[in-house]
């Protein structure tokens, strides 16, 4: 019920209140009041764990799950949602193209057609209301609404045009931008065997967790990473990781067929590094976000 109240409902007047009630509800007798849903969530994060480890993994799964963790007002969000949200992730068995798979049978079940490869060219706009879809020169009507997954800039300034909206709205799609992301890149590795990790010597069981943050060894660490990738400086080399072979044997190749590989992807030219002594070259450890991985030994 409480994701769904967060996650799946639009906006509505008194949302804020709502959930300053919910979050006092639930955490009431944790000393967490309604005020507290307008902090930021390193601030409430702060209030409520005092172990540094505690901390490190929950600033890092605030912005894993899309909450700026400086964000006033975010608290709220970050404990109504992410304490469950950690506890329910699942691994789509084969890769994620199965659960786009599962998907799209589950729409043809129900009578959904579905047009691949077919590129929108613009959104059919009558009296104000967008009433349908032009693709490859054929109209395609809509019968209830027209829903979009494209950025704010494409929907509105290439496929409704300028000309369909107030002046506002094409300003402020036009000074709109991406970010900021503390993901600057998602690199996938091939090993030959799993990440052996120099923590697992006091718990082996590190070395089969679901999710491994990598590279930072304290909290202030971890805040430095976030806020230098919010702020456009490339951040020294730390990671979350993933493993997924370890549940799902499918998803790796069998040993030998090929050699290890790693990709990134470059920071943008514009980003500045921090000053300061460079860290070591990083050990590739599995598929990661946020830059590059490391090992420390």
């Amino acid at each position: 019920m409480f994701l769904g109240m967060g996650i799946y409902n639009p906006p509505f007047d008194g949302m804020e209140q709502a959930q300053a009630e919910m979050v006092e509800s639930m955490f009431g007798d944790m000393g967490v009041t309604g005020k507290d849903a307008a902090k930021t969530p390193k601030v409430i994060i702060d209030e409520m764990f005092e172990s540094p480890e505690l901390r490190t993994l929950m600033y890092r799964l605030s912005v894993e799950f899309g909450v700026g963790i400086d964000t006033a007002g975010s608290a709220g969000m970050m404990l109504t949602a992410l304490p469950w949200m950690i506890g329910c992730w699942r691994l789509a068995k084969g890769g994620t193209h199965t659960l786009a798979k599962a998907m799209t049978q589950a729409c043809y079940a129900h009578g959904v057609d579905l047009i691949e490869n077919t590129e929108v060219e613009r959104i059919i706009v009558e009296d104000g209301r967008a009433v349908g879809v032009v693709a490859r020169g054929t109209e395609f009507r809509a019968t209830k609404c027209v829903v979009t997954n494209a950025d704010p800039k494409q929907t509105l300034l290439q496929h409704v045009g300028e000309e369909h909206l107030p002046a506002q709205w094409v300003r402020r799609a036009k000074n709109f931008r991406f970010g900021p992301s503390h993901v600057l890149a998602t690199p996938m590795y091939c090993l030959y065997e799993a990440p052996d990790y120099s923590s697992a010597r006091w718990d082996p069981d590190i070395n089969k967790t679901h999710y491994t943050v990598v590279g930072y060894d304290t909290p202030e660490e971890c805040i430095r990473y976030i806020r230098d990738a919010y702020s456009g400086i490339i951040p020294e080399p730390a990671a979350g990781t993933w493993v997924n072979s370890l549940w799902d044997p499918s998803q790796a190749p069998p040993v030998g067929t090929r050699p290890p590989a790693g990709t990134s992807s470059p920071a943008p030219a514009r980003c500045p590094r921090r000053s300061g002594p460079r860290s070591a070259p990083p050990t590739t450890t599995g598929s990661s976000s946020g830059g590059s991985s490391s090992r420390r030994t």
